[in-house]
């Protein structure tokens, strides 16, 4: 339909949808869970010790 080849549609694609964009949201995403996880870790050994 664009009377474009292969390695010109892969480069459109690259271009205008950015994929790394989204990599870079899933990354920083779990990132964030990550440190949340960790905080809980830390606040829960302080409520095993208080017995709560």
């Amino acid at each position: 339909m664009l009377n474009i080849d292969a390695v010109e549609a892969t480069k459109l694609l690259w271009e205008t949808s950015r994929p790394c964009a989204i990599w870079f949201a899933l990354a920083a995403i779990g990132v964030a869970l990550l440190v949340g996880m960790l905080i809980v870790t830390q606040r829960s050994k302080r409520w095993k010790d208080l017995d709560v």
